[in-house]
């Protein structure tokens, strides 16, 4: 059986040309070809060189910052107002007559922390590279209760991906697609970590609605369930540990895929312990809500959405994930999308729709010179990786958008170069 695998330095060349505009061809790869020595199976690269385009120019980008007034229902079931703040980044050559697609960045949810700047204003620099490069638009928003000063957007308080976010992921879709200059068969989304909560949740709710031609999900390194939410390094002064907190349990914590031993491994080799579920970890000091109380848990999960997502999905996973111990939470992620109505999802640059490589198929690619995991000249992995080894090589926003994100995005727009590979 032959399967392909793209090493790093074909990586970084995927990278690399999707920044100057691939949506109308393939970056070349080295062509090699190596033995999986753990398997007995031929991984080859394939090499594209022939298909690379000549690219033009990357756009001038418009940016219109927004403060967009939304209906969002409240605890009691009553509509309350909120104000999204953002921005729509809209290249030159996106207009009427010549729409393109619109990518819409649902961000971290930890507002207020040093080590996770919120989107929108942090990403609309490098953002702008990306639509302008790509040709295509871009939106850069806050949900409700995130953000600083006056990018803060107004309305309810952060409830971590609850129906507030949730009502605002289904509203931008709504009122940004609606510009002339969007391509309303393209629309779809890029989350950076937790933003993930709130998007897989929207995808169901109002899958026969608004979302209902959402058309594809990038999710860069999003949590799963409760344990990958509360994942805290132990830390005796904020109460983090030794031990986990209550609600701990395999079905709620996905230890059929992996023990938690593997997932969330104790101390060792310098690095601390993983707990999980603390009470002195965010976002239980956030919202009060332990790990125990299932039903304001059960509707922050992705792990249950993404059984249901009908969007083109590619899930990105840096060598150091930027707040996991291990990278289980993206095998997780793709063993769930393999039972959903997608037709093309992927990890890294591991095989279309297929499980996930092993640790020891990993580890054997790793012996020579590929890599399951994401590293390159922009890096190997987004702050604060708490978990990073010595070798640790930031990832900035520049980077992500630049150089990592523009390929798979592209990946994911072009079903003619990038075929359906179920259903």
């Amino acid at each position: 059986m032959r399967q392909r695998f793209w090493n790093a330095k074909a990586a970084v060349a995927m990278a690399t040309c999707a920044t100057v505009l691939m949506l109308a061809g393939g970056c070349g790869t080295d062509g090699t070809s190596t033995t999986d020595t753990a398997g007995g199976t031929d991984t080859t690269v394939e090499d594209t060189a022939e298909d690379t385009p000549v690219v033009p120019e990357c756009q001038q980008v418009m940016p219109t910052p927004f403060s967009t007034p939304i209906k969002v229902p409240g605890e009691d079931g009553q509509m309350i107002t909120a104000k999204v703040k953002g921005t729509f980044l809209q290249p030159a050559n996106c207009q009427v007559g010549a729409t393109c697609p619109l990518a819409i960045i649902v961000s971290d949810l930890r507002s207020g922390l040093a080590d996770d700047p919120q989107a929108y204003p942090n990403y609309v620099e490098p953002a702008s590279k990306m639509a302008g490069c790509l040709g295509i638009n871009v939106v850069v928003f806050n949900l409700p209760g995130l953000g600083q000063g006056s990018y803060k957007s107004e309305g309810p308080a952060n409830d971590v991906g609850g129906i507030y976010a949730e009502a605002a992921v289904k509203e931008m879709v709504l009122i940004q697609s609606s510009r002339e200059s969007v391509d309303k068969k393209q629309v779809g989304f890029i989350t950076i970590g937790a933003g993930l909560i709130p998007v897989t949740r929207a995808i169901t709710v109002y899958n026969t609605g608004a979302l209902k031609l959402t058309a594809f999900l990038l999710d860069v390194e999003g949590p799963l369930d409760r344990c990958s939410i509360s994942e805290a390094s132990e830390n005796s002064q904020l109460s983090i540990g030794p031990s986990d907190g209550p609600g701990v349990s395999p079905t709620a914590c996905n230890f059929n895929a992996a023990p938690q031993s593997a997932q969330y491994p104790p101390a060792q080799n310098g690095k601390s312990a993983s707990i999980v579920c603390a009470e002195g970890a965010w976002p239980i000091t956030l919202t009060g809500q332990k790990c125990s109380d299932n039903s304001w848990w059960m509707v922050r999960e992705p792990s249950t959405y993404l059984k249901k997502v009908f969007q083109r999905y590619q899930r990105l996973q840096f060598k150091y994930d930027h707040r996991l111990p291990s990278h289980w939470a993206s095998r997780i992620a793709i063993e769930k999308v393999a039972s959903s109505e997608a037709k093309f999802f992927a990890l890294n640059n591991m095989p279309e729709c297929q499980a996930a490589v092993d640790e020891e198929t990993c580890a054997a690619l790793e012996a020579q010179g590929q890599h399951c995991w994401l590293e390159g000249d922009y890096g190997n992995g987004m702050a604060p990786a708490p978990y990073a080894g010595a070798d640790y090589d930031e990832v900035t926003p520049e980077e992500l958008f630049t150089m990592v994100l523009p390929g798979y995005l592209t990946r994911l727009l072009d079903p003619a170069k990038f075929p359906n590979c179920k259903g």
